[in-house]
């Protein structure tokens, strides 16, 4: 692993066995966190984005996942330690904010219990002590009245509140890794300002390592120092943000780019088609079916990962052919 890499994701599957067959999630994902970096991870909905952040906090272990790979922190393999070694190694050294906060939180615990928990766990402190940082912690990502919010139960809170509170708490033991899915989705656009800049700022002060997962494009190019673009569990490309918005290589990148709205007066590009389905994924190129620019090489093609220039790299049959390609919009 580098010196500047806060995680080193290494060759990571995640499947689930359901009946004969095998639901294929995470296919062969590797990549690096680095410290003081953004990795931004793009995709449809369903391609395994979520699977992923799950698995790199070891929450899918032991509940009939099955998983192959390394996901190293600090020198240590998260899947070799004791479930107890791992629970302290979350929270302190690694984060998350979940992508549904109205099922992120224990109904029956009130948000104060759950920040005295979260920071008495990793830090000698007492429940004032803690009650006070939450408070602060609070008023960093834009709760009005937090003293208020720290006596309400989840039920109580709308789900942009609880979207705040699990950021504040992410945020409040400063961690090497922070995995941030989808971080501002119920949050309106002020708010999503505010706490895309509380990440920017801990990623400044604290040379916090952030994996910001995100289907908003314009949020990923502001954000992101580096961006990997998944499809059916694969990183069908990766590349440094401006090398990927200026040069998308991959076929899905572009039909991605082609789809977003835009300020010029041009008709949305729709994907055609529907992703294939992750049962029994097939050893051969999932975007085969929908792309505009399949050729006879493709049938042959099994994701073996090509450089099409430096430090951008794309699973496409093109690039592992050595064909030449013309990086260009999708006719």
């Amino acid at each position: 692993m580098n010196d500047d890499a806060a995680m080193n994701v290494q060759n990571l599957s995640v499947s689930l066995p359901v009946g004969p067959g095998l639901l294929r999630a995470v296919n062969g994902v590797s990549f690096q966190i680095r410290r003081q970096k953004i990795l931004g991870l793009v995709g449809e909905s369903g391609c395994g984005k979520s699977v992923t952040c799950l698995a790199l906090m070891g929450l899918l272990k032991g509940r009939g996942w099955q998983i192959e790979g390394a996901v190293d922190i600090g020198g240590a393999c998260i899947y070799a330690l004791a479930q107890e070694d791992l629970r302290q190694l979350r929270g302190k050294e690694m984060a998350m904010i979940m992508q549904n906060p109205m099922s992120a939180f224990n109904p029956l615990l009130t948000i104060g219990q759950h920040f005295i928990e979260t920071l008495q766990n990793h830090c000698r402190m007492t429940a004032g002590e803690a009650v006070e940082l939450a408070i602060a912690n609070l008023a960093r990502v834009g709760v009005p009245q937090p003293a208020r919010l720290l006596q309400r139960y989840p039920f109580q809170c709308s789900g942009g509140m609880l979207q705040r509170a699990m950021i504040a708490i992410a945020l409040s033991m400063r961690p090497a890794v922070l995995i941030a899915d989808e971080p501002t989705t119920s949050l309106d656009v002020t708010i999503q300002y505010q706490i895309l800049s509380h990440l920017a700022s801990l990623r400044e002060h604290y040379q916090t390592g952030i994996l910001l997962v995100s289907h908003d494009l314009g949020v990923i190019a502001q954000m992101a120092d580096e961006v990997a673009v998944m499809y059916c569990g694969y990183i069908v490309e990766q590349a440094p943000v401006d090398e990927l918005f200026d040069h998308p290589a991959h076929p899905y990148t572009r039909a991605l780019m082609a789809s977003r709205p835009q300020m010029q007066r041009k008709r949305l590009r729709p994907i055609d088609g529907q992703p294939p389905p992750l049962w029994n994924l097939k050893d051969r190129c999932p975007f085969e079916d929908r792309c505009h620019e399949v050729a006879d090489s493709c049938g042959d093609y099994r994701m073996e990962p090509g450089i099409c220039a430096p430090g951008h790299q794309v699973r496409c049959a093109k690039y592992a052919t050595g064909q030449e390609v013309i990086l260009s919009e999708l006719a």
